[in-house]
């Protein structure tokens, strides 16, 4: 079994915890910020999906043809500010 060590600063934070998961308005904004924290990845994914789509589109618009590898390969990117130089 793992034996939490005796150190004083250890004990604090354990005391910390105790008292903010004891605390239900503290563990409301605790699930709204995790909920926000999930609405803002789900928002990112979302902006880069479609800019990865245009940035596909414009190949397309270019040369026709663009290959499946790089089309798989830039509906993987998930950098934002990447996916805006690549439509650049």
């Amino acid at each position: 079994m793992f034996r939490i060590p005796d150190a004083p600063a250890i004990q604090q934070a354990f005391e910390q915890l105790d008292r903010f998961y004891a605390d239900p308005k503290l563990m409301e904004l605790d699930r709204q910020r995790r909920f926000a924290m999930f609405d803002q990845m789900a928002i990112n994914a979302a902006e880069a999906k479609g800019k990865a789509d245009s940035v596909v589109f414009l190949l397309r618009k270019r040369f026709q043809i663009v290959p499946q590898d790089v089309q798989t390969k830039l509906m993987s990117m998930k950098d934002i500010e990447q996916l805006d130089h690549l439509i650049e």
